[in-house]
């Protein structure tokens, strides 16, 4: 199931919050985690080599589960060569590396440096949820229910005002209809 809340309305929770990240940029958490926790992070990026290029995710689990027990970047690449697909794309890689460790992820909206609207994003963020989790199974015998296990049952998208609710429910509207379609 795909739903949409506001900030102020997101409850702490066990599964994973997938943040982005834009290459050549300073790691931001648009404030989901404390100074402190935010230096950590970045450490753990500096050790890793995280660049925030396209594809590329950083999987962070933060003192006292807070804000969530995981917390995944994935990488957007370039700013000024932001794309939906690209958006698609890093969304897509970091909810099908948390299906296997999360029944539920919640992902931040992010802010974009073009006029795409609260919608357009949404509706690119449930493409991605849904095609994600995506499975051909027909020529799988013994390995279906395995990975019946690894798909995501619950995808929460978080905006920032209350007053983008209506526009990112209609946008999961619409990526839900184009998502079915290509299935």
């Amino acid at each position: 199931t795909l739903d949409c809340i506001d900030r102020s309305r997101y409850m702490t929770d066990k599964g994973t919050l997938i943040l982005f990240a834009w290459e050549g940029e300073k790691l931001d958490t648009e404030g989901w985690l404390d100074s402190k926790q935010e230096t950590r992070l970045e450490a753990i990026a500096k050790r890793e080599a995280f660049k925030a290029k396209p594809g590329e995710i950083l999987v962070y689990h933060p003192a006292d589960d807070e804000p969530a027990s995981r917390i995944l970047v994935a990488g957007l690449g370039k700013k000024k060569e932001a794309s939906q697909i690209g958006l698609k794309l890093a969304a897509a890689r970091a909810m099908k590396a948390c299906s296997k460790q999360s029944e539920s992820v919640q992902i931040d909206i992010p802010r974009w440096p073009e006029k795409t609207g609260i919608a357009a994003l949404s509706q690119a963020l449930t493409e991605a949820a849904c095609l994600s989790q995506y499975r051909y199974t027909k020529h799988k015998s013994g390995e279906k229910d395995s990975l019946k296990e690894q798909i995501l049952k619950k995808a929460v998208l978080i905006v920032e005002k209350p007053e983008e609710v209506a526009q990112a429910k209609e946008g999961i509207r619409r990526g839900e209809i184009f998502s079915e379609a290509v299935l």
